[in-house]
């Protein structure tokens, strides 16, 4: 790609403002100025507005760059395991595991989820290069903040999220289902020896 301090680069956002604001340069010496950031820019680009008697949603900010805020190079990270810490009463209740038809793993972190974007309410977006026995390097996957363990597939290439933008997102294995995890409650299991198995690693004993 070209360098950041190639004109080339901003030559597209230069015609923007030129075009926008074209009674500030007719004459020598005359200027244009603008911002374009994480957060916003100032550039005259057309704005998505919420559909009569809704709030604006997620799915509205999806409309650009590849379909999500895109983060600076400096704010790339790995989403190793540190990197989502969950609370311990949610971490308590979960058991990571990844069956054999998954695409995405079943993990709390991984040094090949690379990080690059927000999809707006807080999902991070990563490139998978660990994925799971049934997906290949280099799928588009988003981290749930709301979850614990793995990740839902949401574009098959980096292209593939240009070309379509961010799809609905196919669930990953979440490392909470049984017989891994049993829960032994009014309205789960009716005792802790219907909960007995080999690969039982999480019960959880309720009223």
């Amino acid at each position: 790609m070209p360098s950041i301090h190639d004109p080339a680069t901003w030559e597209p956002v230069l015609r923007l403002l030129r075009t926008a604001d074209a009674e500030s340069i007719v004459a020598p010496g005359d200027y244009v100025a603008g911002r374009i950031g994480r957060h916003g820019s100032s550039l005259p680009m057309p704005r998505r507005r919420p559909q009569p008697g809704r709030a604006l949603q997620i799915e509205d900010m999806q409309d650009d760059v590849v379909g999500c805020e895109l983060f600076s190079l400096d704010e790339l990270y790995l989403a190793d395991a540190p990197s989502r810490p969950p609370p311990w009463k949610s971490a308590a209740m979960k058991a990571v595991g990844t069956p054999s038809d998954a695409a995405v793993r079943g993990l709390v972190g991984s040094l090949g989820w690379i990080v690059f974007g927000d999809n707006g309410g807080g999902d991070r977006i990563a490139v998978d290069l660990t994925p799971g026995p049934r997906g290949h390097a280099g799928r588009i996957i988003m981290l749930d903040h709301e979850q614990d363990v793995g990740g839902d597939l949401l574009a098959d290439s980096l292209t593939d999220l240009v070309s379509n933008g961010l799809g609905e997102g196919r669930r990953g294995p979440r490392g909470d289902q049984p017989p891994a995890v049993a829960r032994v409650n009014i309205g789960g299991l009716s005792s802790v020896e219907a909960a007995a198995h080999p690969e039982l690693e999480v019960l959880s004993i309720g009223v």
